[in-house]
């Protein structure tokens, strides 16, 4: 088990770190729905012989659907995104604060930037330390929305266009 799920959630973390999301449209729920639903049958069907000898059989029979849509959730951002080839859109976007969020375990760096496509309003972005680092209040930064290579809009920050 420890070595299936710890995979799947670092592939999670992974991509959560490095993609934004825009939106996440119905499209792309259909498609999570149905790569987990089929990922789960064919774990089960794969798995049956040792699931029937384990002893917590709910507990597994609990887990593989919930491992499945994790796996397929990171799959599915990671080729809408790393394989998007397509033509960002750009706006230019005012930075008005910065903000760090430090946990016991993590930091955050967060840009407040002015309006941009669906957010009519100043709003938070996840920046690198190093993005961070690189800009100021007042600076312009530009903001890259890509369609997706599976119709799953996502966006990118650059300090230059």
């Amino acid at each position: 088990a420890v070595l299936m799920i710890f995979p799947v959630f670092g592939a999670i973390l992974i991509v959560l770190r490095r993609y934004d999301l825009y939106g996440f449209p119905p499209s792309a729920w259909q498609q999570l729905v149905v790569g987990a639903l089929v990922l789960t049958m064919l774990a089960f069907g794969l798995f049956r012989e040792t699931i029937a000898s384990e002893k917590s059989k709910v507990l597994i029979r609990a887990c593989i659907p919930v491992l499945a849509v994790a796996y397929w959730y990171a799959a599915l951002l990671f080729a809408n995104c790393e394989y998007d080839g397509s033509n960002a859109r750009v706006w230019q976007v005012q930075v008005m604060n910065k903000r760090i969020s430090s946990g016991s375990k993590s930091t955050s760096y967060y840009l407040e930037v002015t309006p941009w496509a669906k957010y009519t309003g100043e709003n938070e972005v996840d920046v690198s330390r190093a993005m961070y680092n690189a800009v100021n209040t007042n600076d312009s930064v530009y903001i890259l929305l890509y369609p997706g290579r599976l119709g799953i809009p996502w966006y990118s920050l650059a300090t230059k266009n």
